[in-house]
């Protein structure tokens, strides 16, 4: 893989491509002698070349290998590593069509067999989504409180006042939901996990930005107005997130966020600094807690 991403870095100097837009101020030894000379004479040297994979690759290596650095500390469980890691390899072999496939796949990688490619890319990557999961999990209430995690179900109409009326004559027992949402819409809706980063598809988006307001079961007092001009009649079923934990912590686990508040908690706790002040300023770029 290293080779890999050397030759990158050299194809990249010599078509132009590079912006060396970050200032390298550390020294390779041998930095002046060549590395790299082409046919019609263009000469690459080793601090060249150097500056080239720091610009190009530097931040993303520097912070995934502080990362790894911390899950190899935070995740012991040989087990659930193990586990997770046979998990991935068969679903990627079931993914492309078979084992031959997935060999394929990882020598167009740089890797000489799958054996190599789960040692130096699936391992690492399930160590640290564990340890994103542990800090998940440590912070579950504080997580969970705010994304505003809760089981719904709504039907829609199309105008404010019939969405009141539904509204009053199931608090006031004229009506139950499915009665009502069988009359407005012919069926009866299914529960949905909504929180404030709920994917579109899933949940409406207006409902998805007020999902912090779902903090008692029953009926939602007043219609939601949603994204198509229509009114929600909401039924919040189920706001228990400890008896939901699993399903919630896998929801966390998709949020970008809060892979990004967890990375920035374990490089600060294991003190990660960075001297060279070009890249510093390129892993704040990628994110400014990253570092102090």
């Amino acid at each position: 893989m290293k080779k890999t991403m050397i030759i990158a870095a050299v194809a990249l100097l010599l078509s132009g491509c590079t912006s060396n837009k970050t200032t390298i101020t550390s020294k390779v030894t041998g930095g002046d002698n060549i590395a790299v000379k082409t046919e019609n004479g263009i000469e690459l040297t080793k601090q060249k070349i150097y500056e080239s994979l720091l610009s190009t690759y530097g931040a993303n290596k520097v912070v995934n290998e502080a990362l790894l650095i911390a899950a190899n500390i935070e995740v012991t469980d040989t087990e659930a590593i193990n586990n997770k890691v046979n998990e991935t390899i068969k679903s990627y072999t079931d993914m492309l069509g078979g084992e031959d496939k997935l060999l394929e796949y990882v020598k167009s990688n740089g890797f000489d067999s799958i054996d190599s490619y789960k040692a130096e890319m699936i391992e690492p990557s399930v160590k640290q989504t564990l340890m994103i999961q542990k800090y998940i999990e440590e912070n579950f209430d504080t997580l969970a409180e705010k994304y505003g995690y809760a089981y719904i179900r709504y039907f829609s109409v199309d105008n404010e006042s019939d969405a009141i009326s539904y509204i009053s004559k199931i608090d006031n027992g004229e009506m139950t939901f499915e009665d009502a949402a069988n009359e407005a819409t012919g069926s009866v809706p299914d529960k949905k996990l909504t929180y404030t980063k709920a994917s579109t598809s899933t949940v409406d988006s207006s409902i998805a930005k007020m999902s912090t307001s779902f903090t008692t079961d029953g009926m939602y007092s007043v219609p939601v107005a949603l994204s198509d001009g229509k009114y929600a009649v909401i039924n919040v079923m189920d706001t228990d997130r400890q008896a939901n934990k699993d399903a919630i912590v896998t929801s966390l686990l998709a949020i970008t966020d809060v892979t990004s508040e967890a990375e920035a908690h374990y490089l600060k706790a294991y003190q990660f600094e960075v001297f060279e002040k070009g890249l510093a300023e390129d892993i704040k770029g990628i994110n400014e807690n990253y570092l102090k």
